[in-house]
């Protein structure tokens, strides 16, 4: 379990999960383990004292960084993990556990989990704001720490592929004519994923 290395998170819950990927199965999983074969070579014979050295650690790393920060596929960075931790012992492990990317990662998963809570809670604070039939929902909670703060989730049917619908937030520079509130194309601040 990585939760048990040097790695910070302000997670009240383990973030990874302890299934090795032997037990994995899809084109992910296949695709970690060609890339960790690619970076690593041949796995370490059974029993021995393996260890990884600086230079399979960066070329991991810089992997890593280029799956997290760049493609955003956190699901395919917690394979390529498991695969190493099948691989090597935790001391050799935490070598690649230490490095920024892993708290960027786990900011990712925290950020997931919290969005699927969010999207899934049925707790009593969430109050119903527009309910057009089965078709339409709004619904709205107030910050627990600033009552100025209003949180809400809406449910819309949109009668689009939902490569259309995501154009929308990308599109910045249209937002004046789709949303009147808005008089000027938005800043966009930082750098910009297929995310967000």
């Amino acid at each position: 379990d990585w939760s048990e290395t040097s790695v910070h998170s302000a997670a009240p819950r383990k973030v990874f999960t302890t299934a090795s990927s032997s037990t994995s199965s899809g084109p992910s999983s296949s695709r970690a383990a060609r890339i960790m074969q690619e970076l690593l070579g041949n796995p370490p014979s059974e029993g021995s004292d393996a260890e990884l050295s600086e230079a399979q650690v960066d070329r991991i790393v810089g992997e890593l960084e280029f799956v997290v920060d760049w493609q955003y596929d956190t699901m395919l960075a917690e394979l390529m993990l498991l695969s190493l931790k099948d691989q090597y012992p935790l001391n050799e492990c935490s070598k690649v556990y230490r490095r920024a990317v892993m708290g960027r990662l786990i900011r990712k998963f925290v950020f997931f989990d919290c969005v699927g809570e969010a999207c899934c809670s049925k707790d009593a604070s969430w109050f119903n704001m527009y309910r057009d039939g089965a078709k339409a929902s709004i619904d709205g909670c107030l910050d627990k720490s600033d009552a100025n703060v209003l949180h809400y989730k809406a449910r819309i049917a949109i009668p689009a592929p939902l490569s259309t619908v995501m154009a929308i937030a990308h599109e910045v520079d249209l937002m004046p004519q789709w949303n009147k509130l808005v008089t000027a194309p938005p800043e966009v601040l930082g750098r910009r994923t297929a995310h967000y």
